[in-house]
């Protein structure tokens, strides 16, 4: 179970930092505001060392409850549904379970990040993420704590609640975080709708 999370985390990082050098590349080329290089390069710093972090605190959480006995209310493993013979679990592998997935993540963070702007405790660390001069595809960090709030939050709730064992959760995670590069991103791009 920890091995197929490292992977997938793995895999999550990876993508991440390919399409934010491919922001990166973008927002140099149809630039919405001049940056320094300084500023890039610690926004950089910080979201290596943030998607280490939550790499590590989501590990080692999963791997406490795992410890203590504690599983989820629902686990659906369809690691094998893309090679079934049944179209039902099929499409259900590819569509329904990763965007599932997808959806429960969403509503978690939803209120967490509705927390920390509600909580006064909260909002002084999440602040910092709003204080941002210069905002782009890497520069877009939070207070280095905030991995700590996420835990309790959302990390654990999570993992409490369920586990889907889907290969293409991967790659949903990864179209999430596609979104989030996006919405930070520093260019003159309009993207209509899909804003």
């Amino acid at each position: 179970m920890l091995q197929n999370m490292f992977n997938s985390f793995l895999a999550g990082v990876h993508a991440y930092v390919l399409f934010a050098l491919l922001c990166t590349i973008i927002e140099i080329v149809v630039a919405g505001e001049r940056q320094t290089w300084l500023s890039r390069f610690r926004g950089f710093a910080f979201s290596t060392t943030w998607i280490a972090s939550t790499t590590l605190v989501s590990l080692l959480s999963a791997a406490l409850l795992n410890t203590l006995g504690i599983g989820p209310l629902l686990h659906l493993d369809l690691t094998k549904s893309p090679d079934s013979e049944n179209r039902l679990l099929v499409f259900l592998g590819y569509t329904l379970f990763p965007i599932l997935s997808a959806l429960v993540y969403d509503i978690f963070y939803y209120w967490f990040h509705r927390l920390q702007h509600c909580i006064p405790f909260l909002w002084r660390f999440h602040a910092t993420h709003h204080s941002i001069q210069e905002l782009n595809s890497f520069n877009s960090y939070h207070h280095i704590s905030e991995d700590l709030f996420r835990i309790p939050l959302l990390v654990i709730p999570m993992n409490v609640l369920i586990r889907l064992d889907v290969p293409q959760v991967a790659f949903v995670a990864f179209l999430t975080s596609v979104a989030m590069i996006l919405a930070h991103a520093n260019t003159k791009i309009k993207f209509g709708p899909l804003r």
